[in-house]
């Protein structure tokens, strides 16, 4: 697959602005967004080709704590797996060892990080994107943007951190060897340290804009920028309810709508300054998902699945930039800071079955004065809360849309994306080029 991908980039080279879009995602640094091409003349077409890669083993926790890319969402506790779920006797081996009441596991008693286990991996990513832009009149244009990416997760493994002296120690280490996928089998699930390996399209954004530029005086030379609105449209795979480690590919089946915008100052010859955002949010849905269903349990396994409203957390992203071309006013240098945030997601359970037990039990429990709701169970899932990170954007290139008398006007950029903190995020670093193509048509 790395082969293919690396054929298709430089065959794409031989063919081939810099404003592609950028969704942004949690398992990797976000791209550099000040680009654009101030120069373009109506009717103008600029295609343009993205290609990035990365890999990494480190991400940042809740408490902005490097860890591994697996553990971001905590240890898993294997004690509390199966607490408060429907029917365990229809799976006999998840009843025998984990049911709360009766099973092996919680019978232990385990206090602390006994009972619990740290997964470990390495993340890979290759992205191809394709970005389309039509420059119509009077400023607007309209684009086309749509990302195809590769992402594997491998080399799995995971560590006990149960204490040695802990009485149980040999048992549970025995559980987790000869039982523990049988469990995740009987609901669903493929073996605990099955790689997750996936190559599909991302989500399809078109949108609509407009961009100008204004001769200034004094201190400042000139002010430029766009705005633009648009709709994603999800043509990339859902997350899958068979694996317990994956990322999804995109935003997993959501409609969403996004707002970006620069806004940039020409100081001199050779400096410009700007400011980019971006905002998407998200159309709700319903469908059967895996979801949590007591509040202690972390972790990536979620063994029991429902029906649910799912609400997806809001995605803003704001950067800071300088542009420096010293040499020629063709050769760019970039520098930049961003930084993105998600929303949390909530979830409104749609599953009259889901926690029934659980819930009645409250309900007729006379000394539970708050009564937990189905609701207040699910949300308590780690990976439905707030992500963030912080990201500094290098690039060097070259852009023939900076001079106004050229038809074909190519533009080649090399980039590094680097996250330097975040929260409940993957710090992968992404290397890659750009290569585009802006043709001046004469009507």
């Amino acid at each position: 697959m790395k082969k293919l991908f690396r054929i298709l980039f430089f065959t794409l080279l031989t063919i081939a602005n810099l404003k592609a879009a950028d969704l942004p995602v949690f398992y990797r640094a976000q791209h550099f967004q000040g680009n654009f091409p101030k120069n373009a003349t109506e009717w103008a077409t600029s295609p343009q080709i993205r290609y990035s890669t990365g890999n990494s083993r480190k991400g940042y926790d809740a408490s902005c704590h490097t860890t591994n890319v697996l553990n971001i969402y905590g240890l898993i506790n294997v004690n509390k797996l199966a607490y408060n779920m429907e029917n365990l006797t229809s799976k006999p081996i998840t009843n025998q060892w984990l049911n709360q009441n009766t099973g092996t596991i919680p019978n232990y008693f385990f206090g602390g990080d006994n009972g619990k286990i740290e997964l470990n991996g390495k993340l890979k990513v290759d992205e191809f994107e394709f970005d389309i832009q039509q420059y119509l009149t009077s400023g607007f244009f309209a684009r086309f943007y749509m990302p195809l990416r590769h992402v594997k997760i491998n080399q799995i493994s995971y560590t006990d951190k149960t204490s040695t002296t802990t009485a149980h120690y040999t048992d549970f280490e025995s559980f987790l060897t000869n039982n523990f996928n049988t469990v995740l089998n009987e609901n669903g699930l493929h073996n605990l340290t099955s790689p997750y390996n996936k190559t599909s399209a991302g989500d399809l954004n078109l949108s609509l804009g407009w961009q100008g530029k204004a001769k200034m005086h004094e201190y400042i030379q000139e002010i430029s920028g766009y705005a633009e609105l648009g709709v994603t449209i999800p043509t990339a795979s859902k997350t899958p309810l068979d694996q317990v480690v994956y990322v999804a590919n995109s935003y997993d089946g959501f409609y969403s709508v996004n707002a970006r915008g620069v806004f940039e100052i020409t100081v001199c010859n050779w400096l410009n300054g700007g400011l980019y955002g971006n905002f998407l949010t998200f159309f709700n849905q319903s469908r059967t998902i895996r979801m949590a269903t007591d509040k202690t349990q972390s972790g990536l396994v979620i063994l029991e699945k429902g029906h649910t409203q799912l609400n997806a957390g809001n995605i803003w992203n704001l950067a800071a930039y300088l542009k420096l071309n010293p040499f020629f006013k063709q050769v760019l240098i970039n520098v930049g800071y961003s930084f993105t945030r998600q929303e949390p997601t909530h979830l409104d359970v749609r599953d009259s079955t889901f926690l029934s037990t659980y819930i009645a039990a409250q309900q007729a429990d006379a000394s539970v004065i708050y009564k937990e709701t189905k609701d207040d169970v699910v949300n308590s899932n780690v990976r439905l809360k707030d992500w963030s990170q912080h990201v500094l954007h290098f690039q060097i290139g070259y852009d023939a849309t900076a001079i106004n008398n050229y038809k074909y006007s190519p533009t080649i950029y090399l980039s590094y994306d680097c996250p330097i903190y975040g929260k409940r995020s993957y710090k992968t670093d992404m290397l890659g080029g750009n290569i585009g193509l802006t043709i001046k048509w004469n009507f």
